[in-house]
């Protein structure tokens, strides 16, 4: 009998937990005018109910239309973007001629491509359409390749170094003397910069190649220089003159000083050793 008792006192205070929290969701729900809550019975609850779940389908059908609205606009901006790219695709194709044939970008394409293979004579293979062709951003694509060998690609330099165009011939000498610079047989140097000089035109240029040995060994530089200022153009015997006064520190006066100079240097040198 106590447990029975003990089973409906347990059963009658669940029921009020249950009640008193119907009644405080009620009263946060639905407010009267004066701002308190007034108690709700069943009804009124399941109204409320109803209600609630209205709204909430009302929400959800509300939520699905701007979801698909805002999904058709974000189809509208793609179709855009798609004729946008098409349109701007279309006017860089109408551009491309005025500054390179078709002939000319597949002969581009193929020199930049030259660089993906890392085989010199992939580039060396080009070389004669690059060199034959009027546009000059095809021979100084080319020479710009070509620098990626370093001084393996100084031979195929060369020939750029005579070019008609002045900013052809500036980027070979470049690469040119950057190749050369990499060596370390200052003989080789020597003979690189002879032939280089027996090329060159322009003043600068043969300043430039020039002063290449300038910080070398003394006695190459001075003997290379020699043979130029004997048999080389004016402008290059000049510029070896300059280079021979900025390696001995002494002007340039005739061959047999020139000569004295060597043999007290590298004589006296020898004779020390």
């Amino acid at each position: 009998m106590q447990g029975v008792n003990g089973n409906t006192a347990y059963r009658l205070i669940l029921a009020g937990i249950v009640a008193g929290a119907a009644i405080a969701v009620a009263v946060l729900l639905f407010p009267s005018s004066d701002g308190t809550r007034p108690a709700v019975d069943a009804q009124t609850q399941g109204d409320g109910d109803a209600s609630l779940q209205q709204t909430s389908a009302s929400r959800s059908r509300m939520s699905e239309t701007m979801e698909d609205a805002r999904g058709k606009s974000r189809r509208r901006n793609l179709v855009r973007a798609v004729h946008n790219i098409g349109d701007t695709e279309k006017q860089y194709q109408k551009t491309v001629p005025l500054d390179m044939t078709a002939s000319e970008a597949e002969l581009q394409a193929k020199i930049e491509a030259v660089l993906d293979t890392e085989k010199l004579s992939d580039a060396v293979a080009l070389l004669p359409s690059a060199m034959s062709c009027s546009n000059k951003e095809i021979r100084l694509s080319m020479i710009s390749t070509l620098g990626w060998f370093d001084d393996k690609a100084i031979p195929h330099l060369v020939p750029f170094l005579s070019d008609a165009d002045e900013d052809v011939r500036s980027e070979a000498l470049s690469a040119w003397e950057s190749a050369v610079g990499m060596i370390e047989s200052d003989s080789r140097k020597g003979r690189l910069v002879e032939s280089a000089m027996a090329i060159l035109t322009d003043p600068d240029d043969l300043e430039t190649a020039a002063n290449v040995l300038v910080g070398g060994d003394d006695k190459v530089a001075v003997e290379t220089l020699l043979r130029v200022i004997g048999g080389g153009s004016e402008a290059a015997a000049k510029a070896a003159r300059e280079a021979y006064e900025m390696v001995t520190g002494d002007e340039y006066t005739t061959p047999e000083a020139a000569k004295k100079w060597l043999q007290e240097h590298y004589v006296a040198e020898r004779d020390e050793g």
